[in-house]
């Protein structure tokens, strides 16, 4: 195939398995087990064969799954059409030198059932915040991490429905924010610079841009000056976050002390303050940033009324954000 495409030779990766496996083995990720009612009673044993309908499966990469941590899914491996072997049991670990075998015997693909598809997901969404906090895990690691939850979440997008024209379209989108971000020279103001060398805070934006690019395409948004405005509002609509305490990064208000609530209420307002102070920053975007929380006839956190006047980008960036 190869041959055929013309390809002439190839660059192996920065890191390989081995590093990385040195690297995230240690580094035992605490994910507590969800098993569904499915998982608790299903018939088939790790070990055991079943033989069913591949359309009830969907295939993960082998080579981006990372083990040594609880997994909240079963796994298996597709020995032929209809034919699969279970590897591994919801609630169980997955030994780094075990999922190492399975690569060198040349497995590409481990399977999950579909109802599963999005418990992975958020296994992946973990995965990659908790490297992109670890010191001790490099760049290259973090970043191969947060590429595979994206390419895992398009994967998901993809068997929702939404077409691969529409996700052509949110990948082009994301690329002309990064056009209008170069233009703005946004990239040269120290903020901006930290916001893209954090890996989970960029991941979201690109992530939110995406999906706020999809609504925005089915709501009449079409004007070259709006589209900029919905872009750059979506990709920096939480750099208020950006220097934060990692409880309050995590926007999960459950894990928060009171003050740390009081200090995750105010990032609208300061993201809307570092992008007021950039010159040429267009005002709507300002007003969203620090709208993506309100919504419309509810007392937003921080607020003592009601919103009133939203701004629309902000509605679309709010629904956005509470979908991912």
């Amino acid at each position: 195939k190869l041959k055929n495409l013309g390809v002439r030779g190839f660059h192996k990766k920065p890191i390989t398995f081995q590093k990385i496996l040195e690297l995230v083995a240690p580094q035992t990720i605490k994910l507590e087990p969800q098993k569904t009612e499915a998982s608790r009673t299903e018939a088939v044993k790790p070990g055991e064969e079943t033989l069913e309908d591949d359309s009830l499966f969907v295939p993960i990469r082998a080579a981006d799954f990372v083990s040594g941590s609880i997994c909240n899914f079963n796994v298996y491996i597709m020995l032929g059409k209809g034919r699969y072997l279970k590897l591994l049991q919801s609630g169980d670990s997955f030994a780094p030198e075990r999922l190492k075998t399975y690569l060198q015997k040349g497995v590409e693909f481990f399977h999950l059932r579909k109802e599963e598809q999005e418990r992975y997901l958020q296994f992946c969404a973990k995965i990659a915040a908790s490297l992109s906090q670890n010191k001790k895990v490099s760049q290259q690691a973090k970043v191969n991490q947060a590429m595979n939850f994206g390419q895992e979440t398009m994967n998901f997008l993809k068997k929702q429905g939404i077409s691969e024209e529409n996700m052509t379209y949110a990948s082009d989108f994301v690329e002309n924010v990064h056009a209008a971000v170069e233009n703005m020279n946004l990239a040269h103001h120290d903020e901006f610079k930290n916001f893209m060398k954090d890996l989970a805070n960029y991941d979201h934006g690109v992530s939110t841009s995406m999906i706020t690019s999809l609504i925005a395409h089915v709501s009449g948004i079409e004007s070259t000056s709006l589209i900029q405005i919905v872009g750059i509002a979506s990709m920096f609509h939480d750099i208020g976050l950006l220097g934060m305490p990692p409880e309050v990064q995590s926007e999960d208000l459950t894990k928060m002390t009171e003050e740390q609530q009081i200090l995750y209420h105010s990032h609208p307002r300061v993201g809307a303050e570092i992008l007021s102070k950039i010159p040429g920053t267009h005002p709507s975007v300002i007003q969203a940033v620090l709208q993506h929380h309100e919504r419309r006839g509810v007392v937003a956190f921080g607020a003592k009324t009601r919103a009133k006047n939203l701004n629309k980008v902000s509605e679309i960036i709010g629904i956005a954000d509470d979908f991912l």
